[in-house]
């Protein structure tokens, strides 16, 4: 890290030992000590940057009173403390929607993130009021690379969108997705990305980490998808890995965890045909019970389309209630199954690969569901 990228005054307010080690010159300075010990420090969990993302969401208290399994831990004396179990593995955990850590909404805002792909370069991707206006340049640096120029159909930002965190609070935001070449230095190691709109600083992602978002609904992910396809596609010989990572980077993000005192819930699609150049009949079983449903909806990721299940009817299911019928939260005389249309005019020139279903009940909770080789149903 050179010294533009190292913010001395945030590294030595989390660590004021190391402004007693350099009064002693045993360093010549903050970045010195950073340099020669700090970082690696930081990477093992035993020492605050103060500056990157990663260190300014986090809080002690709150992960260890959310993660038992990380309490265990540092009683037993395997880890010196929470932190260094969240910068060890909690961080990728939790970015995944695997880990409990529900402080990020309330004391950050949405923090600007990168979507690499290969020797192709990436995508950054970050929260905005507006627009960079009309006629101003667009530049992007990369740690030590010299700064290069954004073209204008490598940039592209979406509508509003409702993403939510790991306990589902909600917040609208526009999302200014950027292409970007793969940079001389190494971009596995975290080094900071800056995109400025003239001589100001527009977005500015310390590293490559992502924080625990979550799509609020099908819809948003797919005016997400069509934003950053709208960038990815300017360049056909890399447009098909773009596309893949996207979509991925969708499905991902449709999945926000489950809290386990909710009900038991489910879906399973078991037929699909088509009426052509309408969309489809889809027919299947959820729960619990589908007097809770208030609506379904249904997101196709190979052409970023959504439709709303019409004339949706419930079919009494003798044999998954059976299935279920020890389960909490599914009542005896729950009707589970549901038939209905997906108007998908432009998914019926092709046989999609998979689904994601929208499915919300009656409190508002959206839940997703993934059908994967729904071709094999046609």
């Amino acid at each position: 890290m050179g010294s533009d990228d190292f913010d001395e005054a945030a590294y030595l307010r989390a660590n004021p030992d190391v402004a007693v080690m350099v009064e002693r010159g045993l360093f010549r300075s903050p970045l010195d000590h950073w340099q020669r010990a700090g970082s690696l420090e930081h990477s093992a969990g035993r020492r605050r940057s103060g500056f990157y993302e990663h260190d300014l969401v986090y809080d002690e208290e709150t992960y260890l009173r959310l993660n038992a399994d990380v309490v265990a831990l540092v009683r037993r004396r395997a880890l010196g403390s929470g932190y260094e179990h969240w910068m060890r593995h909690g961080r990728i955990e939790f970015s995944r929607g695997r880990r409990h850590a529900p402080f990020v909404a309330s004391t950050q805002p949405f923090r600007p993130f990168r979507l690499t792909v290969g020797d192709a370069g990436g995508l950054l991707v970050g929260a905005v009021d507006a627009e960079p206006e009309p006629g101003v340049a667009l530049t992007l640096r990369h740690a030590e690379d010299p700064e290069i120029g954004v073209a204008a159909g490598t940039v592209a930002c979406s509508p509003s969108l409702d993403v939510q965190d790991v306990m589902r609070r909600k917040r609208p935001v526009r999302l200014l997705v950027v292409r970007y070449p793969a940079f001389a230095s190494d971009a596995r190691r975290p080094r900071p990305l800056v995109l400025r709109a003239g001589a100001t600083s527009f977005l500015t992602s310390r590293d490559a980490g992502m924080q625990a978002f979550f799509f609020a609904g099908v819809r948003d992910a797919r005016d997400f998808l069509e934003t950053g396809l709208r960038v990815a596609e300017t360049d056909a010989a890399t447009a098909a890995a773009f596309t893949d990572a996207l979509v991925a980077l969708v499905l991902a993000r449709l999945q926000p965890p489950i809290d386990p005192r909710e009900p038991f819930a489910g879906f399973f699609l078991e037929s699909l045909s088509r009426r052509p150049g309408e969309g489809f009949d889809a027919g299947g079983w959820f729960a619990p019970a589908s007097a809770e449903v208030t609506r379904v909806s249904v997101f196709c990721p190979e052409t970023a389309e959504c439709a709303e299940l019409s004339a949706l009817s419930r079919i009494a299911r003798p044999d998954v209630l059976e299935t279920l019928r020890d389960t909490p939260g599914v009542p005896a005389d729950a009707s589970l199954g549901f038939a209905g249309f997906l108007p998908l005019p432009r998914a019926s020139a092709i046989t999609p690969a998979r689904l994601v279903f929208e499915v919300t009940l009656s409190n508002g909770v959206a839940r997703f569901f993934e059908s994967r080789d729904v071709s094999k149903l046609l």
